[in-house]
């Protein structure tokens, strides 16, 4: 399971449990759900990370997400990650 605040204050939850999950995130006043079909590259969401942007990155077991203007950029073996299985996230210095 992780968890992170995003730069507008959403708390972003996600989780690796259930391929059909995907993950939520919670604005102070409701729950939203988001999913393969809103874009992100898998519903099992392994961890997050806020660039130094602010732009908020999903790592999932079918690619990198990154979340940008309410939508998904995804990236995958094809635009060059040695897996789709993406762990972990780090920013270079």
């Amino acid at each position: 399971t992780s968890i992170i605040e995003d730069r507008e204050g959403r708390i972003w939850l996600g989780s690796n449990w259930s391929a059909s999950t995907g993950a939520i995130y919670y604005d102070g006043k409701e729950f939203t759900k988001v999913s393969t079909k809103d874009g992100l590259a898998h519903n099992q969401i392994n961890s997050f990370m806020i660039d130094r942007d602010g732009l908020l990155w999903i790592a999932t077991y079918g690619g990198l997400s990154r979340y940008e203007k309410g939508r998904f950029i995804n990236y995958s073996r094809i635009d060059g990650l040695p897996d789709n299985h993406i762990t972990s996230i780090y920013q270079d210095k």
